[in-house]
């Protein structure tokens, strides 16, 4: 049985958080003994996690894994981190997988293992928050040197995230890209459960899902979409998501009169029977390295509308799987009126959605995962 460890800073209800209980479900309990670490005892996915799996967390407190992390960027002082894994990790691993590439992955230091492994979810040149430090040529040089020169291979959920990656650092790990597994019976299946959500019946319906942060650009969503329900368009906009930038979202809206128009209907353990009553899905982020919930809309057989930027524009083609639209508000309006004015323009990304979710077959997933660990 292979022996592999994984470590993940905290279960939230991101993209890469809902990978790994995909991945979970899918791996073979029998061929796997899998040690879950989780830094912070936070997230929607903590009672997702299956009961065979081994877990540990290493700190209940927000506050101080916040001050440690900032400690750590600033000092590069790791004790605590490193006292608390050396402290539950006594095994031999097979594998030891830093799930989602950072801090996190400098504790692989600390793991007998035979083989050492990072997985790349970020786009770290043009997702402003990973690149305000990356900027630094030595912030760079450290990380080089602390966090991958350790590793046996680094693993990219997008070529896009892979080649903003090699801009940045020199490092020979070897590299290679695996698309997130998307568990498609079961995004399909819970689709058909009932939600007790009002969804307009007479309206163009425009589904959005992810966390409300900077880098997903909601604001500029909603100005196109202002324009739209000003100028006579008869659209209703569903934001499935929480996050910081809430109340400036909201005060937005109510500052354009498109209060009852564009709703936030926060985060939503199953968004999938809103998303599949839409007639076209929204994904208008600065930046994305493989966007969960754009495949899942896929999955769904739901038309697309995605900005050209790194992740986005790889999944819809630049076109050819979902319309792909430039970066600013005129462009992102004009690219709805293009659904809502052509209904046969919907049926044809439809069915391409269907086409290209194809290409993140659960199979092939877990032919790459067996042989990544292997």
């Amino acid at each position: 049985m292979t022996k592999l460890l994984i470590i993940i800073p905290s279960l939230v209800g991101g993209g890469a958080e809902r990978m790994l209980i995909n991945l979970l479900s899918l791996i073979d309990r029998n061929e796997y003994e899998v040690h879950l670490v989780v830094t912070l005892k936070k997230g929607t996915y903590l009672d997702d996690v299956p009961e065979w799996v081994i877990v540990d967390y290493l700190f209940t407190s927000e506050l101080s894994v916040r001050v440690l992390y900032k400690v750590h960027q600033k000092f590069n002082y790791f004790y605590p981190i490193k006292k608390k894994v050396k402290g539950i990790l006594h095994n031999y691993y097979d594998c030891a997988l830093s799930f989602i590439d950072g801090i996190n992955t400098e504790a692989l230091a600390f793991v007998n293992s035979e083989k050492k492994v990072s997985w790349v979810h970020g786009s770290y040149r043009s997702n402003i928050n990973f690149y305000k430090f990356y900027r630094s040529s030595s912030y760079c040089q450290r990380l080089e040197r602390n966090r991958y020169e350790g590793l046996d291979e680094l693993v990219f959920v997008s070529h896009d995230a892979l080649q903003e990656f090699e801009t940045l650092f020199e490092t020979k790990v070897e590299k290679r890209v695996i698309y997130n597994p998307i568990n498609k019976l079961r995004v399909r299946a819970k689709a058909e459960e009932d939600i007790d959500i009002e969804v307009g019946q007479d309206k163009f319906v425009i589904v959005c899902v992810g966390s409300l942060l900077e880098v997903k650009n909601y604001a500029m969503l909603i100005s196109a979409c202002a324009r739209l329900i000003q100028n006579g368009y008869n659209i209703e906009v569903l934001i499935c998501g929480e996050g910081p930038l809430i109340e400036d979202l909201i005060q937005q809206t109510v500052q354009l009169g498109v209060e009852n128009d564009i709703r936030f209907l926060g985060f939503l353990d199953n968004p999938y029977p809103v998303m599949a009553k839409a007639n076209l899905f929204c994904m208008t982020s600065l930046s994305e390295a493989l966007p969960t919930s754009l495949i899942e809309a896929m999955v769904l057989g739901i038309p697309t509308l995605a900005t050209r930027v790194a992740g986005c524009k790889e999944v819809v083609a630049d076109g050819k799987y979902g319309l792909c639209v430039d970066l600013n508000i005129s462009e992102i309006a004009k690219g709805v009126i293009s659904f809502y004015n052509d209904y046969k323009l919907c049926d044809y990304y439809s069915v391409k959605s269907l086409e290209r979710a194809r290409d993140f077959d659960d199979d092939g997933f877990i032919e790459d995962f067996k042989a990544l660990i292997n």
